[in-house]
This record gives C-alpha cells, structure tokens and sequence, in this order.
C-alpha cells in the first residue's frame, strides 16, 4: 500500500480537521449541480454558494477536484455532512468502506486507471433522501456517461442513481483486469523468446500492482452486500436487485484478480526455471569446453617440459604432428559428445 508523503500533515491535528490529503490532478474544483425528475433534467456548474439544497426532484451533487478544501467544506455544511466524513473525503488514501449515518450513508471506493501502470483515485459518494453527492479527484468518462444517461431519460431516484455509479465502477475494473491479463500474456512471451534481466523488474511490479488492486477491490464486496441486503430507508427495496447484481459482479472481479494473481506468480516461478536452465546450458558448454581442452593441454604441458632429451623436439614433423595429434582428440571428444546428445 502506498502512504501519501502529506499523512504528516494530519499529525497532532485536532479531529474532523479538513486537510487535503493527496495529488491535485485537476486545476479548479468545479461542482455540478445536476437537478432532475420525470420530465425535466437541468445540468448547472454552481458556486458552493448557490448550491442546490432543495428541489422538486433529485440532487445530484458532483465534485471535481478535492484540493478545494473550503468548497468542500461549505458542501458539507450545506448539507449538514458530519465533519469527520468530510475529513475522510478529503484524504485520497482512505480505505475502501460504507458507514451507515442515520440521515445519509458515506461510501468511498477506489478507481483505477492503467496508464504506464496502475494509478489509484478516490471517489466518494453521499446518499441523502433525494440527494447524492460525489466527489471526485478528477473526470472520469463513466462518470459522464451516466449523465448522459440521466439527461437521455435513464432516472430514477437517488438510490438508483448511486447504484448507476457504483455498476459503472465496478465495471470498469474489467478493463483494469483485462489490462493485467494482456500485461501477463506480454510477459510470458518474453521470457520464452526475447528473456532479459529486466523481465524480473516487470515481474515484480505486475506482482506488486495486483496486490494493490486486490486490496482495493475486496472491501468492494463488502459495501455492496450492505446495499443489496440491508433493509434501509434510503435504499429502496425494489433497488436492492439491482444492488446485488453489481456484487455479483464484484465477486467475479475479485475471482478474476485472485487467478490473474496466480498467474503471476507462475509466471515469477517460470521465469526463475527458465534462469536456472540458461544457466544450466551456459555451464554445461563451458564444462564440454574445458574437457575438450583438458587432453590438449596434457599434450601441451608435456612437450612444454625442460628436459634436454626429447626426441620429438628434433623430429622434422613434430610440430604437426602434435597439432594433428591434438585436433583428433577435440574431434573425437566432439563426435562422443554428440552420440550423448550432450551438444
């Protein structure tokens, strides 16, 4: 798990003390206010100031952009938010989780992107009679294609628009699976053919990435069995299937990321095989090389003796005859070699 560096700022801090805890990923906190019922649907950017508290219809608030702190601030005391979740709003680094207010319910989930590896956002979403609220670290193009969705005539009440949100979340962690699938298939071709040292590196960070993922999505199961099974007033009983359907799909994610995980480490475990193996064949020829050359050398380091008397020393072929002498060993070390099947 990755601790932001500015955790420190919340060090001998009093509590429900909004500091932003994080990276700004946006220039400007923007809010859209998004006010709509059967037949009408208004889609407003607003100031905290001129925000929507009441309407004939459903509220949907939406954040972009949580380095804003007063902004923040001011919706949360618009809508009569506990300080402490804004406190949590505010710290990108917070876990997975739903806590149930008696007036709203608080939920923070994780969203993925996958560009030159895995990057980690945070949305969170308050559930209020007739009221959602989202914020989030930046645009995300699900987000807007529920809109569409809203302004095409896809309503319902607020806890339906909160399952939209949350079904489009989770699917879009297919995409992030699909991703580490195609990053695994990647890997596994490179260590058969191009292997290089660097595939350890690569390996070790699909490793340490799944494992992030993973701990990201499980809470997921855990906030989505509370909204489908949970009889609660802001959750409407028709709704709750719907609920359910989306941790149906969690499951699935969570199966998927464990196998995808597993794969991982086949891969970890092929590769140190495929290590050991190459060496295994470079050491193999340097031993059949050094026993080709072990009676050549015997040969050599006779004829390399200072000993006055030698009667090959004054014969008129000597020389080549003990290179010939010599190259028939090698080759017939070879051709033994060969018949094993050890070259």
């Amino acid at each position: 798990m990755v601790i932001p560096n500015e955790i420190g700022k919340k060090i001998a801090v009093p509590p429900a003390t909004p500091i932003f805890i994080g990276k700004k990923k946006v220039d400007e906190t923007v809010v859209r206010a998004i006010t709509y019922n059967a037949e009408n649907v208004e889609v407003l950017e607003v100031k905290p100031e001129e925000l929507p508290v009441h309407s004939k219809g459903i509220i949907w608030l939406d954040i972009i952009g949580l380095h804003g702190v007063e902004v923040v601030k001011k919706i949360g005391e618009a809508y009569s938010i506990h300080p402490l979740v804004i406190e949590d709003v505010l710290n990108t680094s917070q876990r997975v989780k739903l806590e149930d207010y008696e007036d709203y319910v608080f939920v923070v989930i994780k969203v993925f992107t996958f560009d030159n590896g895995l990057e980690v956002d945070q949305l969170s979403l308050i559930l209020k009679e007739d009221v959602l609220i989202t914020f989030r670290e930046r645009d995300y193009d699900f987000i807007d294609a529920v809109l569409k969705r809203v302004i095409a005539g896809g309503r319902g009440g607020a806890d339906y628009l909160m399952y939209t949100i949350l079904d489009a979340v989770v699917d879009s962690y297919f995409k992030i699976l699909l991703e580490f699938s195609e990053s695994i298939d990647g890997l596994e071709d490179e260590i058969f053919s191009r292997f290089t040292m660097e595939t350890s590196g690569k390996l070790h960070e699909l490793k340490r990435e799944l494992n992030r993922f993973k701990m990201a999505i499980y809470p997921v199961r855990d906030v989505l069995s509370f909204l489908a099974r949970y009889d609660h007033k802001l959750v409407d009983a028709d709704n709750r299937i719907y609920f359910r359907d989306v941790h149906d799909h969690a499951i699935r994610i969570i199966e998927t990321s464990e196998y995808l995980r597993d794969l991982a480490m086949s891969l970890r475990e092929l590769y140190l095989s495929n290590l050991s193996n190459r060496l295994n064949e470079i050491m193999k020829l340097l031993t059949i090389i050094s026993t080709i050359f072990i009676p050549i050398t015997f040969i050599t380091g006779v004829y390399g003796m200072n000993f006055r008397y030698m009667p090959e020393l004054e014969w008129k072929y000597g020389y080549y005859a003990v290179l010939t002498v010599m190259s028939v060993v090698a080759l017939m070390m070879l051709i033994y070699f060969k018949k094993k099947g050890w070259v």
